[in-house]
């Protein structure tokens, strides 16, 4: 019952989609949540188009409220350039103040540029992708240290994007980037263990993560 999407998901056309849908059924249900993301279009990620950014999250969602937005890949900007008095973190944090927003989030692949966001204390959840997976541990310890601060952690990308669902399609790249051997070498013994077991790999990887006392919520992308 809980969907992620990102303003810029599908070149901007996801939360459209989604905002078609919660109109069909009247509005959204009660026990479902929708999670969205900034996007920093045109490579502008300051504290106005934060703003903006919302706003349209909310006009394409057909939402008055927003559970809770993540700053979405601030890995791919200048630290000043967000972390800035008035920039985009600030920004967020006034929306949460101002309850526009519920909740507010970091979202990102790289730990150690994550890591600094965290630890500047003002969000309230972390997403990962790709490092906490069954052949990715590196943001253990980011996870863990998010989880003593009373964050929400949300695991994405679990297989990896999609060599860990189906490891004997022919998919050669882990994380969107081509996969080293060791990473291939990893997955097609767990494939075969898997085998041994009776299970599959895909269930294997669902599985850790929902095993997993940290994780508040598994992102599965589809």
């Amino acid at each position: 019952r809980t969907i992620d999407t990102s303003n810029g998901y599908s070149d901007s056309r996801s939360e459209p989609v989604l905002g078609a849908a919660v109109a069909a059924a009247g509005g959204l249900p009660a026990d479902a949540l929708i999670i969205t993301k900034t996007d920093a279009s045109g490579r502008d990620y300051s504290g106005d188009r934060a703003r903006a950014s919302v706003r349209e999250s909310l006009e394409r969602l057909q939402l008055d409220h927003l559970p809770l937005v993540h700053l979405h890949d601030p890995e791919q900007f200048a630290w000043d350039e967000i972390a800035q008095p008035g920039g985009a973190v600030d920004a967020l944090v006034a929306l949460r103040e101002q309850g526009v927003v519920g909740s507010i989030g970091v979202a990102g692949g790289d730990v150690r540029v994550i890591r600094r966001y965290v630890e500047l204390g003002v969000f309230d959840a972390l997403l990962v992708h790709n490092r906490l997976t069954l052949v990715d541990h590196s943001a253990d310890a980011l996870v863990q240290d998010a989880v003593d601060r009373g964050m929400s952690v949300f695991n994405a990308a679990i297989f990896g994007a999609g060599i860990l669902a189906a490891p004997r399609s022919g998919i050669t790249s882990y994380g969107y980037r081509p996969a080293n051997e060791a990473v291939l070498a990893a997955v097609a013994a767990l494939a075969d263990l898997a085998d041994e077991y009776g299970t599959d790999l895909a269930t294997v990887a669902l599985q850790t993560s929902l095993r997993d006392a940290r994780i508040t919520s598994t992102v599965v992308g589809l």
